[in-house]
C-alpha cells in the first residue's frame, strides 16, 4: 500500500516528469533487489532442506555423444530377450558334518537357580 504524497506547488511539468522517472527507476531497482533476495532465500532453503544428491534434472543428457555417433544396431522390429542361465547362491554354506562336535553343558546349583527377589 503506497501513500500518495501531496505535490508541492510551483513544480514545472518537466521537473515532475523527471521526478516521476526517478521514482519509477528506484522502485524498479528495489523490486529487482527484493526478487534477487527471495531467489537467494529459496535456494538456501532448498539447499538446506531438500534431499542431497549428486543428481540434477539435466543429468540424463550429459553423455549422449556416443549414442549419437554410433549407428543403430539390430533392428527395432523384434526386441532381444535375455535369459538367465545362472542361479544365485543364497545364505551361508552349512558347516561340514564331518567335523567333530563337542557339547558343553553348564549347570547351576539348585539354590542358584531361583531368583532371591522372587
Amino acid at each position: 500500500m503506497q501513500k500518495e504524497l501531496e505535490k508541492p506547488s510551483g513544480i514545472t511539468p518537466e521537473i515532475q516528469t523527471y521526478i516521476d522517472g526517478l521514482v519509477q527507476n528506484i522502485s524498479q531497482q528495489y523490486e529487482a533487489r527484493i526478487a534477487a533476495m527471495w531467489e537467494q532465500f529459496r535456494l538456501a532453503q532448498a539447499k538446506k532442506y531438500l534431499p542431497q544428491s549428486e543428481k540434477f534434472p539435466a543429468q540424463g543428457c550429459l553423455f549422449n555423444e556416443a549414442e549419437t555417433l554410433v549407428d543403430t544396431g539390430p533392428s527395432d522390429d523384434e526386441p532381444e530377450v535375455e535369459t538367465v542361465t545362472y542361479t544365485r547362491k543364497r545364505g551361508r554354506k552349512p558347516i561340514n558334518p564331518d567335523l567333530p562336535r563337542e557339547v558343553i553343558e553348564y549347570d547351576l546349583a539348585d539354590d542358584e537357580k531361583t531368583c532371591p527377589c522372587c
